[in-house]
């Protein structure tokens, strides 16, 4: 208590610290990068903050809106900055025939954000996104850990069997089970961190074992069953609704024209599959189904925040 009291004294040093390192991190939870890209040294040998005066503007409003978050995020997501599109502007050409020098000449490392980075989704949220798509999310909070177990071959799956409750095995990331290195493969391969070491900035990588992962995993599959069964469910019969509410679900808007006719040339074919393997009508419905949901889950646009 005496730490806390200490540390939130506004009018000491040691709160002023801890608020601008408590904003730049924020700032980096959204923007991918911090104003002060070392979100762990804030010392001479640390990287010197982009914006100094930015900074100190937040951590003086931080502080006096209680040490609340809520009303930090809002500050900065309402902002133009946080609103920008992730497409870069269509300056280059002119720049050039100019003699001006291109936004990313100027800034390569993109620490000045003239538009909005695009940031993969964290290892816990891809699992969360395919588990909230499917309607079987367990939003429960608190409460014991998801018991995970490694398999033979490798793999570290989250198993229905020795779980608190029959809907843990569907509770959000937060609460699965961490041992170090061992906690699922659909988050391993997204660069969850390594509990042994102190992490205080998420890397993203982009390796061919997560296209593998999200194409042939076992949980990917059940998710992208369950999904299919919520649009049989919520959108009746009609093919086109299926997809529409499908795409909606899993990418917050309508399909294209082109997409749509993709979508349905999909359905057609891998329903055709499954008639000719002796699959019964409401299993030929489902299981088709279930593949364009597959589709929608590996796109770049479900994995990447844009």
């Amino acid at each position: 208590m005496a730490l806390a009291r200490w540390l939130t004294n506004k009018d000491g040093r040691a709160a002023a610290l801890m608020a601008r390192v408590q904003v730049n991190r924020v700032w980096q939870h959204l923007f991918g990068v911090g104003q002060v890209s070392t979100a762990d040294n804030f010392g001479y040998q640390g990287a010197k903050p982009t914006h100094p005066d930015l900074l100190d503007w937040f951590a003086v409003e931080y502080i006096d809106n209680g040490w609340r978050l809520k009303p930090l995020l809002k500050r900065i997501m309402s902002s133009t900055v946080y609103r920008q599109a992730s497409r870069p502007r269509d300056s280059s050409s002119r720049d050039r025939r100019a003699g001006r020098s291109s936004p990313r000449e100027i800034d390569p490392g993109s620490r000045f954000p003239s538009r909005m980075p695009v940031r993969r989704l964290s290892s816990e949220v891809v699992r969360d996104a395919m588990l909230a798509c499917s309607g079987q999310i367990d939003r429960q909070i608190g409460g014991p850990s998801i018991n995970t177990d490694a398999r033979p071959d490798g793999r570290v799956v989250v198993t229905e069997e020795d779980q608190p409750t029959p809907t843990s095995p569907w509770r959000r990331s937060v609460y699965v089970l961490s041992r170090r290195r061992w906690f699922p493969t659909i988050m391993s391969v997204f660069d969850q961190p390594n509990m042994d070491d102190h992490c205080t900035r998420r890397e993203s990588s982009t390796i061919v074992h997560q296209a593998l992962t999200m194409l042939n995993d076992q949980f990917v599959m059940e998710c992208a069953d369950g999904f299919a069964r919520r649009v049989l469910r919520e959108a009746g019969s009609k093919i086109e609704d299926q997809i529409v509410l499908a795409f909606r679900i899993a990418l917050a808007r309508r399909p294209t024209t082109s997409e749509l006719q993709s979508s349905k040339q999909l359905l057609a074919r891998q329903a055709e599959r499954f008639r000719k393997a002796g699959a019964g009508v409401d299993e030929v419905d489902q299981k088709s189904l279930a593949c364009v949901c597959h589709v929608l889950y590996n796109t770049s646009e479900f994995l990447y925040v844009d």
